[in-house]
């Protein structure tokens, strides 16, 4: 397949787009920098200039693409307003398509918001966290237009080696510190490793039969105490983590940092049926 990918250069799109690239489909990324344009080299993508917040300068382009895979964000306070015009402009544009253009829309698992003791499946999404419910709003219109047919992915929480979730962990174990977790040591995360999460996307790209809400989690949920601590162990740091209560994280970062701090489990049926089978686990 010829795919266009926004996000190419983060780290869920640069796993996605790589795992592409290997599995031998032609893949092409939006640069909006110099840098990003030798990133998008370095991994065989192809790089085509524009930023994500003027779709007309590169949309019609992306277009001419068998598949259109979103998994950018300017994580700026524009960005609701940036994903739903870039959503507007995809449906307007296909109107003129004589086959469905195949959009992978990611959206996240803090869309369950809280689940406890429950495990999350495909069809649980529903407006469960304010800060990213307009993800939401994206994906229902994107499912609802004729000339597209979409697949919106759920990632549980993504890392790769000292990226991604655990960032925060890994840099404090590192410098001997103790592992602050926010909110409840006892709060669990789904986890998903990057290239796990670029596999299933290679899985779904070419299924024009998998539409909807697909999740894609490798551990249901792992609490934050046993996380850190496995971190604090392979860094060799005696130190034992520190727990900071809810409401000074969210005074400090605002309220999306709620988000690390839902008590989440999430499943994956769906991609699992198809085949998929991840290959990093992180307990």
């Amino acid at each position: 397949m010829n795919i266009f990918i926004l996000g190419g250069t983060g780290l869920i799109g640069r796993a996605v787009a790589t795992v592409l690239a290997v599995d031998g489909h032609q893949v092409t990324g939006l640069a909006r920098t110099t840098q990003a344009i030798k990133t998008l080299r370095n991994n065989n993508i192809n790089p085509l200039a524009g930023d994500l917040r003027i779709p007309t300068e590169w949309l019609d382009t992306a277009q001419s693409y068998d598949a259109f895979i979103q998994c950018a964000a300017t994580w700026d306070d524009d960005m609701a307003d940036v994903d739903l015009a870039i959503t507007h402009r995809i449906i307007e544009s296909s109107k003129h398509r004589t086959t469905p253009l195949r959009v992978l829309y990611t959206g996240g698992c803090w869309l369950f918001g809280k689940t406890g003791d429950n495990i999350a499946v495909d069809t649980d999404h529903r407006p469960g966290f304010k800060p990213f419910d307009w993800m939401l709003r994206s994906a229902d219109l994107l499912m609802s237009a004729p000339c597209i047919s979409a697949a919106i992915i759920h990632p549980a929480m993504v890392y790769d080696g000292v990226q991604g979730a655990m960032a925060r962990y890994h840099t404090s174990a590192a410098n001997g510190e103790a592992i602050e977790i926010w909110g409840d040591a006892n709060t669990r995360w789904p986890l998903i490793h990057a290239n796990d999460l670029g596999r299933a996307y290679s899985h779904i790209a070419p299924r024009l039969d998998l539409t909807g809400h697909i999740n894609a989690s490798t551990e249901i949920g792992i609490p934050a105490h046993q996380i850190a601590g496995k971190i604090a162990k392979v860094s060799g740091s005696a130190n034992p983590h520190v727990v900071r209560p809810a409401r000074s994280v969210i005074q400090q970062f605002g309220p999306a940092a709620a988000g690390p701090m839902l008590d989440q489990q999430m499943a994956s049926p769906r991609l699992r049926a198809i085949g998929w089978k991840p290959h990093h686990t992180f307990m």
